[in-house]
């Protein structure tokens, strides 16, 4: 059987540290407000829930007290009042992404950085530097150059597209997928925003809820240190479903008809 973080702690093996959150959207919440005309594309994609959410720190405590939680097995977090999980429900819910529709798939192992470059050209409207690509990933640094750079008052619909596409690619790397490399978002996901008026149609909330899982059993390895993946929506779960982990509300709630997480 597999060793579980939690038993090594228990046992004295390891100590109990707060595992490290990777995460890259930092770049995404620097540069709101976001042009009108390239939200009108971002909605249209889908993605309004989440680039609605803002900034939030992650609960590095609360989320290692979860990952030690979780069970593999079942994947389900094994609580003192029983077991608990996230569903699709609350990926749908919380962040407002489709939970059917075409899987989330590709392949990013047959592009050369040439071909990746040429890509970023089309959709994105600049080339990245050869160092800026690694295995297929692109540095988020190039990505906030591009977006340092403010919109034209006379930009075409094309230029609005590009710089939807880019906001995108760092939310879908950043926040939704987010790897441990902690400042890289992998290309293969600008495949499918080639199209912004069907890429919202995907089942972006089973790929988020299956990397999610993976996630949090890799975390429980004891030699783990850190957690990638889309943890921040384990921590929007826990304060809606634990209301004594959330946070106090310094103004009234105010009706909200979006994704429950940007409220």
């Amino acid at each position: 059987m597999t060793p579980h973080r939690a038993r090594s702690i228990f046992d004295g093996l390891i100590d109990d540290s707060t595992l490290q959150v990777k995460r890259c959207d930092g770049t995404f919440w620097d540069h709101m407000p976001i042009p009108a005309r390239v939200w009108h594309y971002i909605c249209l994609a889908g993605f309004e829930g989440v680039a609605s959410l803002g900034r939030i720190s992650v609960d590095h405590a609360l989320i290692t007290s979860l990952v030690e939680r979780w069970r593999p097995e079942t994947h389900s977090f094994h609580l003192p009042i029983g077991e608990a999980t996230i569903t699709l429900q609350d990926v749908e819910v919380l962040w407002g992404l489709h939970i059917d529709g075409p899987p989330v798939t590709g392949r990013d192992t047959t592009h050369s950085a040439d071909a990746w470059s040429q890509l970023c050209m089309e959709l994105l409207g600049f080339m990245p530097a050869r160092s800026d690509i690694d295995g297929g990933r692109l540095k988020v640094g190039c990505l906030s150059a591009v977006l340092d750079r403010p919109l034209p008052d006379d930009a075409t619909d094309d230029m609005c597209r590009q710089m939807a596409r880019t906001y995108l690619l760092v939310l879908i790397g950043g926040i939704l997928f987010p790897d441990n490399s902690g400042n890289k978002v992998p290309l293969l996901y600008l495949q499918l925003l080639r199209d912004l008026e069907t890429v919202g149609l995907y089942s972006w909330g089973s790929a988020v809820l299956g990397t999610l899982y993976r996630s949090f059993c890799n975390a429980t390895s004891p030699t783990a240190r850190t957690i990638c993946g889309p943890v921040l929506l384990v921590q929007l779960w826990a304060w809606e479903r634990m209301p004594t982990l959330r946070p106090i509300r310094l103004e009234p709630a105010q009706e909200h008809h979006g994704a429950y997480g940007s409220r």
